[in-house]
């Protein structure tokens, strides 16, 4: 069980990296392995160095979606979620706009982390790790196979991507929050699992109302079929 946790805890940095956590993603694949998650962060290295132009391909209500972003990501989901390549241009998309309309919302409406804050919760994640030898050796093998030093990681990469990440976290706390002011939910101590059902359920009828909202605008004429839009 514990080794479990430990993959998990890498998956779930993989995961905020990919930027992809949809159920639609997940539920095809419930677990990765070391060796995977590895892969994924090469591929990650890859992209690092490259350093690529930002090359517009397509506008989330209006927020710019990048070339270099859309190719990462489709690699990665194809190795964390066992997708084809179809697939992973479709997931990364939508996953893609999603993540960056639910960003600027926690933006406009003063719920998104500050650097600092994302720094801090970059480095209680180190300490939560350093706590486990096992973890901490998955995680600095992963680490280096990103071709990043500790520091860099933990103080700059994965806080910046932590940022965003928590930032949408916080904004759905909100949307919670307001349901039970609200009266459309119970405002509970300790949850239980049907409480757990219900504001699980709240938040996803949530995002689908914001997702069916956002107009996803296609730039680049080579990439509308690789999103199935023609």
């Amino acid at each position: 069980m514990k080794s479990k946790k430990k993959i998990i805890l890498l998956a779930l940095a993989l995961c905020i990296a990919i930027s992809i956590v949809s159920v639609g993603a997940l539920s095809n694949r419930n677990s990765m392995d070391k060796k995977d998650l590895l892969k994924a962060a090469n591929t990650i290295k890859t992209s690092l160095q490259e350093k690529a132009d930002k090359v517009e391909v397509a506008t989330a209500n209006g927020i710019s979606i990048y070339q270099d972003e859309i190719e990462l990501r489709k690699k990665l989901a194809m190795i964390a979620f066992d997708m084809d390549e179809q697939e992973a241009y479709k997931d990364t998309i939508k996953s893609l706009a999603r993540n960056k309309v639910l960003y600027k919302m926690a933006q406009d409406m003063g719920l998104a982390f500050t650097e600092e804050q994302a720094l801090e919760a970059s480095l209680r994640e180190r300490d939560l790790v350093s706590s486990d030898e096992k973890a901490l050796e998955n995680t600095n093998s992963y680490i280096q196979a990103l071709g990043l030093t500790e520091e860099q990681y933990w103080t700059d990469y994965h806080a910046k991507e932590k940022q965003q990440y928590l930032s949408i976290q916080k904004l759905k706390a909100y949307f919670t929050d307001e349901a039970v002011k609200e009266g459309k939910l119970s405002k509970v101590e300790f949850h239980t699992q049907d409480s757990s059902k219900q504001y699980k359920d709240y938040l996803k009828e949530v995002m689908k109302e914001i997702e069916d909202s956002i107009s996803i605008d296609i730039k680049d004429e080579s990439y509308k079929e690789k999103f199935n839009q023609k």
